[in-house]
């Protein structure tokens, strides 16, 4: 009997949507459908979770700095015991639509999310309240209000939100890092240094309040070394770094920037 009753037991443990994770319903835009999903374990206070965006072709999104023009991702959570998360991009990469050239992605997208957790509890469901942008000819603002709750089984939760951690460019280190290394004028100068070989190299800078920064220009043909415009703002230096994502052929890295007393 108490074999039994184990393997009923387990049976319907395997059956409980809880151990799918969580997600909304499809989103269905102009441009495409958009979805969170999470898993359905938190690790040391952080629930991971995964904003997908399937963009329809000829469509595209935005980086965490689009530049110019552009509307970056926006992901708030509303509802008691989850915080808003921290958003992981994957490399972009610069793109002329004709109109403006703006940082982003003009294919699927899956952004890796990271929601605290206050009291260490994962909550029934929350409310994730999603802003951003999708253009063709032009962007479309889509803002939502997505009801994230439990999975429907069948749903690979877990593996979709390891895609989208696993996408993100790694940690800068001695070998694959970007550093500021002087000034010129209203140009910031920023070297860089990547694996031998690797080609296609462009870095991304993320605006602060002190600075508002655009697109960062090869100075040298080996693209050692970039140019990146700058104009001061009204406010003043809320931090010493800026978040940056250098990106080549072979792999990408994030790292962070220090600027200018």
């Amino acid at each position: 009997m108490l074999k039994v009753a184990t393997l009923v037991t387990l049976a319907l443990l395997g059956a409980s949507p809880a151990f799918a994770g969580k997600a909304s319903d499809w989103l269905h835009t102009e441009g495409g459908s958009i979805r969170l999903v999470t898993e359905a374990e938190a690790t040391d206070g952080v629930l991971r979770g995964a904003l997908q965006i399937v963009l329809k072709p000829g469509w595209k999104t935005y980086w965490a700095d689009p530049g110019d023009s552009g509307i970056p991702p926006s992901v708030v959570a509303s509802g008691p015991g989850i915080e808003t998360p921290e958003i992981g991009f994957p490399a972009p990469r610069l793109i002329d639509d004709g109109y403006a050239p703006f940082v982003g992605y003009d294919r699927p997208v899956t952004l890796a999310l990271s929601f605290p957790l206050p009291d260490g509890e994962i909550p029934s469901n929350f409310t994730a309240e999603l802003f951003l942008g999708v253009c063709e000819t032009i962007c479309i603002p889509v803002q939502a209000s997505l009801e994230v709750r439990d999975a429907a089984d069948g749903l690979p939760a877990e593996e979709l939100v390891t895609r989208a951690f696993d996408s993100l460019p790694r940690a800068a280190d001695e070998t694959f890092h970007a550093r500021l290394v002087g000034m010129r004028g209203d140009r910031m100068v920023i070297e860089a240094e990547y694996p031998e070989g690797a080609k296609l190299i462009d870095l991304h800078v993320v605006s602060s309040e002190a600075y508002m920064f655009g697109t960062a220009e090869r100075s040298d043909d080996d693209g050692a070394l970039f140019l990146l415009p700058f104009t001061d703002t009204d406010h003043a230096p809320a931090r010493a770094e800026v978040a940056y994502t250098l990106v080549t052929d072979v792999g990408a890295v994030t790292g962070t920037l220090a600027l200018p007393q």
